[in-house]
């Protein structure tokens, strides 16, 4: 006989067990199956353990069809015990077995988390016992434990791209997971804004990424440090992200300002410090800094003046890799953005950023070969002249012309 031969849970017996030891049954009875389901793997047990106490088992029989292809779904399936079939249906009638599900394998998981229809019919092919969980109670799981979802995308992702039947929907999942990334990194800005440390370590742990810049330029890094954050300003400077992340900022003259530019102009000691303390470039120019008090304009020059001293003592030697790692580099192509030359210069030559345009105008006139007219300069894909080497983002394509 089949262990799975009497329901588990829809005794009368069962029912009326106290909470707790239902619980306890519940999760001694379906935790090792969940625990096995590859779509989970290296998820928490905390999330693991919600998803246990809210699935129901179902006994299903031969030939039963559990989800039509093309159908809207609304639970995920875990198999117990039994096998089931992917089917694919193809215009005209014609249906193509496409796999065999075997117990921990899951279903209705590619619909549920990239709310797309079924793409495959999923038919019992012999007798089997279902767990299943439905879409509301699942979705309320993940708004709770967010850093998880992460890993199920990629799971879920896994293995797909090599399915021919699945390739239409690699697309789908990939676009969600970009879509969870976006999520994930403006929920990171918002606990730097607001001095969350909190939700925003919670987040860096579930894969933000603190370097990753908003829609105006600004890291979290930026915003901590507009708000005078200093438990986040110094977390974020512990966990290596850049202090000298430049980012066009909503100003009227759209000067590019780095963290140090922007505590130096709240005026805020403390977080300057700390900056100039992890590395930050004292030497950018910013108008800003001018507006600095006694204190922290005292701070600034010393800094200033133990760059430069470092700068002369190694201005003679090859940059290591750490300093390869931190530069800017950008793309300069020998012709006009909006004129694609049909001879052999049709190719630009990456460069590191020197510390002048006309350095920089220099270098890609020798690569390329050309005279060096006077009225020579670099400008953007949008035809504006950069002026200043600090208004270069890193790896910019930027275009060597004479005006």
């Amino acid at each position: 006989m089949s262990p799975y031969d009497s329901s588990h849970t829809d005794s009368a017996v069962f029912q009326d067990l106290p909470s707790s030891l239902h619980a306890m049954v519940t999760e001694n009875i379906y935790k090792p199956h969940i625990a096995k389901v590859p779509l989970f793997r290296g998820c928490s047990v905390e999330f693991i353990n919600q998803i246990v106490s809210r699935v129901h088992e179902e006994f299903v029989p031969p030939r039963k069809i559990i989800t039509e292809q093309g159908s809207v779904v609304d639970h995920l399936y875990f198999i117990c015990d039994g096998k089931l079939e992917e089917i694919v249906v193809y215009e005209g009638g014609p249906k193509e077995s496409v796999s065999i599900l075997t117990p921990h394998d899951s279903f209705g998981d590619v619909s549920i988390l990239c709310n797309i229809p079924q793409p495959y019919t999923i038919r019992v092919f012999e007798r089997s016992l279902l767990l299943r969980i439905d879409m509301q109670s699942f979705s309320n799981i993940l708004n709770i434990y967010f850093h998880d979802k992460r890993k199920i995308l990629n799971n879920l992702l896994e293995g797909k791209e090599s399915d021919v039947h699945m390739k239409h929907m690699v697309s789908e999942i990939k676009a969600h997971i970009e879509i969870q990334e976006a999520h994930l990194a403006l929920r990171l800005n918002n606990a730097a804004y607001n001095g969350d440390l909190t939700q925003l370590k919670s987040l860096i742990r579930a894969g933000a990424d603190p370097n990753k810049k908003n829609f105006d330029g600004r890291s979290p890094l930026h915003l901590a440090a507009s708000k005078g954050h200093e438990d986040i300003t110094l977390f974020l400077i512990q966990e290596g992200v850049e202090v000298n992340i430049s980012g066009i900022l909503n100003s009227k003259d759209y000067d590019f300002r780095t963290p140090l530019h922007v505590a130096t102009s709240r005026g805020s000691y403390g977080l300057a410090k700390l900056l100039v303390e992890a590395g930050a470039n004292v030497l950018s120019k910013d108008s800003e800094i001018l507006s600095a008090n006694n204190t922290l304009i005292e701070l600034l020059e010393q800094a200033k003046a133990s760059q430069l001293s470092s700068q002369i003592t190694s201005s003679s030697k090859e940059p290591s890799v750490t300093d390869r790692m931190t530069r800017r580099k950008c793309t300069i192509y020998p012709f006009q953005p909006w004129e694609l030359p049909k001879d052999q210069n049709k190719y630009g030559v990456v460069l590191w950023t020197p510390d002048t345009i006309d350095e920089l105008i220099e270098k890609a006139a020798v690569h390329f070969k050309l005279d060096l007219p006077s009225t020579s300069c670099i400008i953007t894909e949008d035809a504006g002249q950069i002026l200043d080497v600090d208004m270069i983002i890193d790896e910019q394509k930027l275009y060597l012309i004479t005006t």
